[in-house]
């Protein structure tokens, strides 16, 4: 039983529940997943979640609820779960989507409370479509940091119309001690320059292994996403995944970008650039400094729809010679939508296994 009890420790599921009666008794109350149905039984669906929450309360080791059909949800009802949660004494997992619920500054206030759970290690918050700015970033940063066993963080506050200043609010996470994975979704705010320099900053996360930062539809222009090349000072980083899409970058930003080579221990990295006004000279000096990152096993560039329509010989074959980095065992090119022509594509057909290790991917736009 033991053993089967770590096994789903590790998976996340009860579903060895179901094998026998005696796993039933030795795995229930342990993992606990629910979704509040749209319907007009909602409050009465989300007042039997929390009587099975406390309940399990003692057991509980994994917790996956879905409240976002509650709209919007009470600042009450909220402060209720989380004040249950945070008293689950072996909870190690948490995932909470709450987009689209209404959650302001007090419900924020509610998620705070989070802070205090203490053995969680594992944290997902989808607060998409929500109104959490200002003071209530502040106040959630500041409580995740003080999460003393938190390896993993995924916090997604996309379309919260984020403004100056929020982003130096997330910086508070360089503080968690023991973050190891961070994914921050902040698409579609109100994002700009100084908030991006603000987000360098979580180079200085000390244990930090794994990055994703998706800034898609934010306002930054040509030579502001230059301040990124600052990750390279993260000296634990081996996966780092960058979302720019549909920005006004221009060389500068890619030349930064393919600075990116100098972080010490990158192994996987994926960079994320449609739709932006990238050129022959923008993917010549990202591909020029990406082909000399000594670790870099796994690459993922997408430039889908670029601005300028079509992608020379020139750029065709600096992309093509990223197969030639030290390392190079997956490398992935998304072009659809950006013509490369018969000279550009003839440039790809150099592109061969080496030494039965090597696998390219391409979508083609002609």
């Amino acid at each position: 039983d033991d053993v089967l009890a770590f096994i789903c420790d590790f998976i996340g599921t009860a579903v060895l529940s179901h094998v026998c009666s005696s796993l039933w008794h030795t795995l229930e109350g342990k993992y606990l997943e629910a979704v509040i149905p749209t319907t007009t039984q909602g409050d009465a669906g989300f007042k039997h979640l929390m009587l099975k929450i406390g309940v399990c309360s003692s057991r509980l080791r994994t917790l996956s609820l879905d409240l976002s059909s509650l709209c919007p949800i009470g600042v009450a009802e909220l402060s209720g779960l989380t004040q249950c949660i945070q008293t689950a004494p072996a909870l190690t997992s948490l995932s909470l989507w709450l987009q689209g619920t209404g959650l302001n500054t007090e419900g924020a206030e509610a998620l705070a409370v989070l802070g205090a759970t203490p053995n969680l290690s594992a944290l997902m918050l989808s607060l998409a479509d929500n109104r959490i700015r200002g003071k209530g970033v502040r106040m959630l940063a500041q409580a995740l940091t003080k999460i003393p066993h938190l390896r993993v963080l995924s916090l997604n506050l996309t379309r919260n119309d984020l403004r100056d200043g929020d982003a130096q609010s997330l910086c508070e996470l360089q503080s968690a001690p023991s973050l190891q994975t961070l994914s921050l979704s902040l698409n579609h705010n109100s994002l700009g320059a100084p908030d991006v320099q603000s987000l360098a900053q979580l180079k200085f996360v000390p244990q930090l292994r794994s990055l994703e930062l998706e800034l898609w539809g934010n306002n930054l222009s040509d030579g502001e996403a230059q301040v990124l090349m600052e990750l390279v000072e993260a000296p634990q980083l081996r996966t780092l995944r960058l979302d720019l899409r549909s920005m006004r970058l221009g060389v500068c930003d890619a030349a930064a970008l393919g600075g990116l080579q100098r972080a010490p221990a990158l192994r996987t990295l994926s960079l994320l650039l449609d739709n932006s006004k990238f050129g022959d000279d923008a993917v010549v000096a990202l591909a020029s400094g990406l082909q000399h990152a000594p670790l870099l096993s796994r690459l993922t560039i997408s430039l889908k729809s670029l601005k300028c329509g079509a992608l020379g010989p020139q750029a065709a074959q600096s992309l093509s010679q990223l197969q030639d980095a030290p390392s190079m065992e997956q490398l992935v090119l998304h072009l659809w939508g950006s013509d490369l022509g018969g000279s550009g594509a003839a440039a790809f057909k150099g592109f061969s296994a080496r030494n039965g290790t090597f696998t390219f991917k391409s979508w083609i736009g002609f």
